[in-house]
Order: structure tokens, then C-alpha cells, then sequence
């Protein structure tokens, strides 16, 4: 697994998102990654659902996150995540072998855009899962879904706090399993409440 951490501080100031990302893009980390695991438990895709260790499997990948404060009150973060999580040795089913893990998107995309300052706090979180296996033979998969959550608050005193939050902003019926009971993810919710601090 590869990774790589992109950061920028208000101190840098930037007059476009082109000087922004040309910024980071020198200044940076990498850090190199790859696990092989043996014996790992894996659910079988019968009802009632059967669980078996696997000879061993192979994870890999890359992930890249970047991290961007500006304007004094602004934040960007993102991350993205790329892997390839393998079956390399299974003797009790040697089918298995060369197929994906179960439930490991190969790809995978976070982001979040923040704006606060002594009153307002507002911030925006994108989720883009890809397409998945809930099975051990690849056979029943979970397409791939993009969410959006949203939230607003407000200090009326040091202590007290009002706010509202949206989730799934973006209406997506997004499959969470399909065994041993199909499950679709939650539809769009709204909070609205207080929050105090003591």
C-alpha cells in the first residue's frame, strides 16, 4: 500500500485552487505498504452464512489523502483509497483462489469542505464507495453508490449551540449486504437539535 499525505497551512496563502494544488503537490509524503495475511476468517456466501479460515490472502494498494486550510475560516480534505485484496491460497476450496476478498470496494473516495469562524460552523462530506463482492465466489455484487451529508450550527452563547445535519443528501438506495437478507442503506434523515457544553 502506497501513501501519500498532501498538507497546506493559512500561513502559504494561495489566490487560486491552481496555486493551491500546484503547492501541494510538492509537499508531501510517501509511505510504501503490503500485508499478506494468513488464516483469515471468511464468511461463505450459504444461508445460514459458514465461516472458514482462508490459506492466505494479499492486500495491496494505494492512498492518497490531502489536507488545505485557506482564507483563514476554510478547509479541504480528501481522500482516496485504491485497493486489490486477493484470495492468493485456499485449500479447502481451491475455486477461491485468484478471486477478490469479500466487502473490499477496490475503490474508495472521501472529501469534506469546512467553513468556521466564531459563530458559524458549515461543512460539507462526499462518500464514493466502488463496486464490491458480498460473497466468497464473486457472484453477488454490490454496486458502487456516491452519498452526501451536510451540516450547519450556530453558537448563540459559549456554551450552547443550535445546528442541523442531512444525511445522504444525494437520495442514493445503496445496497449495504445481500446475504443472508438483501439491505439497502438508510434513505435521507435530518437532525435538528442543541448542543450544550458544560
Amino acid at each position: 500500500m502506497l501513501k501519500l499525505v498532501l498538507v497546506a497551512t493559512e500561513n502559504e496563502p494561495h489566490s487560486s485552487f491552481l496555486e493551491l494544488f500546484d503547492y501541494l503537490a510538492h509537499s508531501s509524503r510517501v509511505v510504501m505498504i503490503r500485508s499478506r495475511t494468513k488464516r483469515r476468517v471468511m464468511a461463505k456466501r450459504y444461508t445460514p452464512r459458514q465461516r472458514q479460515n482462508l490459506g492466505a490472502i494479499r492486500a495491496r494498494g494505494i492512498e492518497l489523502a490531502a489536507i488545505a486550510k485557506f482564507a483563514r475560516h476554510w478547509e479541504v480534505a480528501g481522500e482516496y483509497l485504491l485497493t486489490d485484496s486477493t484470495v492468493l491460497r485456499f485449500p479447502a476450496n481451491q475455486s477461491l483462489e485468484g478471486l477478490l476478498v469479500p466487502q473490499v470496494p477496490r475503490h474508495q473516495l472521501n472529501f469534506q469542505v469546512t467553513y468556521a469562524n466564531a459563530e458559524w460552523l458549515v461543512g460539507a462530506q462526499g462518500r464514493f464507495v466502488g463496486r464490491q463482492f458480498d460473497d466468497d465466489q464473486n457472484t453477488l455484487p454490490l454496486q458502487r453508490f456516491f452519498t452526501l451529508d451536510a451540516e450547519v450550527s450556530r453558537a448563540v452563547s459559549e456554551q450552547v449551540r443550535i445546528f442541523a445535519a442531512f444525511q445522504n443528501l444525494t437520495v442514493s438506495r445503496y445496497q449495504i449486504s445481500s446475504t443472508p437478507v438483501f439491505t439497502i442503506g438508510p434513505p435521507v434523515l435530518f437532525r435538528l437539535g442543541i448542543q450544550y457544553k458544560t
